[in-house]
């Protein structure tokens, strides 16, 4: 029978593992390759194509300080980062804090793709992180990925697919880097 640990040491060591998802900021990370290019919208939307759906800046909310990419899905919405320059055959973490603002997720993904070449040209899915709910506030959400030996480059796709009518997703805090810790956000535990 495992050892058990009083509640106490429990509830610290979630505290802390919590901590870290609501001071991350994604643009004072070096190792993020985001980091330069707007990934936390202070201002603008720049550096970021919109394939479907309207894709706005929000200057009024965003976490962890004002500003937000706005997507409004009718039914989808989706779009995508510039390309970053990436290592071969290496481990990199990504992610993105979103907030449901309207409507009813039909489901929400960031996806990571990657290609050979230094211009994300013919590029091929290597990582995803989805949800079809979201929790009211901030949410922290992503995943981890290996690329290929033969991968130059990668960059992220960020869609959403409403149910029923329109709907309005906040995105914010985009990262992705090499062996780049994942914020995370304790939601939900039992102790026994």
């Amino acid at each position: 029978m495992p050892a058990r640990r009083p509640v106490r040491q429990i509830l610290a060591a979630l505290t802390l593992a919590a901590a870290p998802a609501a001071a991350f900021d994604c643009g004072d990370d070096p190792a993020n390759l985001m980091s330069g290019v707007n990934c936390d919208f202070d201002t603008d939307v720049a550096g970021w194509t919109v394939l479907l759906g309207t894709v706005a800046h929000e200057a009024l909310d965003g976490e962890p300080e004002l500003g937000s990419m706005s997507t409004v899905a009718a039914p989808v919405a989706a779009a995508e980062s510039t390309c970053f320059a990436a290592l071969p055959s290496t481990p990199y973490g990504f992610g993105v804090r979103a907030r449901l603002i309207a409507g009813e997720i039909g489901l929400c993904e960031l996806n990571v793709f990657e290609s050979a070449g230094g211009a994300c040209l013919t590029p091929s899915f290597v990582g995803t992180t989805s949800f079809s709910g979201l929790a009211p506030g901030w949410q922290s959400l992503g995943g981890d990925l290996a690329t290929d030996a033969s991968t130059g480059s990668l960059f992220v796709r960020a869609e959403c697919t409403g149910v029923g009518g329109p709907l309005t997703v906040l995105f914010d805090n985009f990262y992705l880097g090499e062996n780049l810790e994942i914020p995370v956000e304790v939601l939900d535990f039992t102790v026994e």
